[in-house]
């Protein structure tokens, strides 16, 4: 008998339907965008099925050692099954988010010069595409020609030797505080591996299914409460090192915009930045581009609101 005429084992039909559910997973979530299940299922279900699959390999090669030869092309198809499970796990929202753009008015949250590192148009490599309510958020940190430590910082410095740090937040547009925490501390990025996913944030209403929050803020900084009605422009925070340092360690501001007030049940809806200046340029609307190059780089535009 041929070796790929062996009637296949048990765990080569497993590792085919390791892959097999995971497509089947975002097929699901392609036919049917939006909603809870949908959130779930992508937030939880493919680091299941990843997990399992790494957590199964080596019963796989176990199982094919004791089976000689030991790759066979039934026997390869199964292996690569098993890593293409892994790999689908960081693919992002199989679907454009199922939310129209929204009609507020957003406009700058800080003060000054500010570079998007992680969020907008034009970052294929943007973190924020793989968590569903934070997927059209940007991330804004403070450098001076690339530099975002203050001068005579410590060595090395810590989170609050950067120019981000304890900067005035204010609201970008008019709304209601539905949701506000500002009672985590801010600590090194090492020992925030544990933090809560946004850390410090408030979420204003800002329409019907529209709620935008401003997170990553700093502990004992927050100058709203729930149910306060908040203006454009008016004093919210300040910057923060809360949050878990995840896409970014450094001290940051992430504004975004989702459908739901609770981050595991909302999706992000799309928005706009107006009136601002972008590497020189006056924007009227727009998304500005963030981005990190190979070695660590930032190539984010600079944005500052418009004079």
């Amino acid at each position: 008998m041929k070796p790929d005429s062996k009637p296949l084992g048990l765990w080569v039909w497993i590792s085919y339907g390791f892959l097999v559910a995971c497509l089947g997973m975002y097929l699901y979530m392609g036919s049917q965008p939006g909603g809870a299940n949908a959130i779930w299922v992508y937030r939880f279900g493919r680091y299941f099925l990843a997990i399992g699959a790494l957590l199964f390999l080596p019963i796989a090669f176990f199982c094919a050692w004791r089976s000689q030869p030991m790759i066979t092309r039934p026997r390869g198809l199964a292996f690569a099954c098993l890593a293409g499970t892994v790999g689908i796990a960081t693919w992002p929202v199989p679907y454009s988010t199922p939310h129209p753009p929204s009609t507020v008015e957003f406009h700058m949250p800080v003060a000054g010069a500010w570079r998007v590192l992680i969020g907008g148009r034009g970052d294929q490599a943007n973190p924020l595409r793989l968590i569903p309510a934070r997927c059209t958020g940007l991330q804004l940190v403070r450098d001076v020609e690339g530099a975002p430590i203050r001068e005579g910082a410590a060595v090395p410095p810590t989170y609050v030797d950067h120019l981000a740090f304890g900067e005035p937040v204010s609201s970008p547009c008019a709304g209601t505080v539905v949701r506000a925490v500002g009672d985590l501390p801010d600590l090194p990025a090492p020992e925030r591996r544990r933090s809560a996913e946004i850390g410090n944030h408030v979420v204003l209403e800002v329409g019907e299914g529209e709620y935008l929050y401003l997170a990553n803020l700093q502990a004992g900084s927050l100058q709203v409460g729930v149910g306060e009605r908040v203006e454009t422009g008016q004093s919210v925070a300040r910057v923060g090192a809360s949050s878990r340092a995840n896409p970014s360690s450094a001290p940051h501001l992430e504004v975004f915009l989702a459908s739901h007030p609770d981050l595991q049940h909302a999706e992000g809806v799309p928005w706009f930045l107006f009136d601002y200046v972008a590497d020189g340029v006056p924007i009227r609307s727009g998304v500005p581009r963030g981005g990190v190059a190979r070695g660590g780089a930032w190539v984010g535009q600079v944005i500052e609101a418009s004079r």
